[in-house]
């Protein structure tokens, strides 16, 4: 996660994102199908789940995490995969400039991933990446069928990523 002396670009793939790109937005009812969810007057008949733009003028301002901008709440994903900078435990924040790429498939029981960002770092804090420069790589994951809960997940050992030029 990174300290204060050498903080880390993140770049986090979610399968659910992937989901809510290739199959339409997934909101809680899809996750908890036999929970009971309270839910928007204005949109009591209307078709249920409601899509983001079913939503009436105003609406964001009883779902605050959309209305803040909170990157988990938003219900219109432009990629899969969200951009943060770590500067040790607990520290997790999303870049400003969201431009990282990545695509996941499932196929024969596994996910297939692909991720992608921009070489110059656009914004402050985030490290930028030059070909013929080493640096350090790591990832982690974390797999529901594993019993992975909250922050227990599968760490690899610190490598190398050279950038050819």
């Amino acid at each position: 996660m990174g300290t204060k002396e050498t903080p880390v670009t993140i770049m986090h793939w979610r399968a659910d994102w992937q989901k809510d790109m290739d199959e339409g937005f997934q909101d809680l009812e899809v996750a908890f199908p036999n929970a009971t969810f309270e839910y928007y007057p204005p949109l009591a008949k209307g078709p249920w789940p409601p899509k983001p733009q079913d939503y009436p003028p105003g609406a964001r301002t009883w779902l605050p995490g959309w209305a803040v901008g909170n990157p988990l709440s938003q219900p219109e994903k432009t990629t899969p995969v969200q951009k943060l900078m770590g500067i040790g435990p607990g520290t997790l924040e999303a870049f400003p400039t969201q431009n990282a790429v990545g695509k996941g498939v499932w196929q024969d029981g596994h996910w297939l991933v692909a991720i992608g960002r921009p070489l110059a770092a656009a914004d402050d804090g985030e490290i930028p990446l030059s070909p013929g420069k080493m640096y350090s790589l790591a990832f982690a994951l974390w797999m529901g069928s594993a019993q992975d809960r909250g922050a227990r997940k599968s760490i690899t050992q610190l490598g190398r990523l050279m950038l050819e030029t």
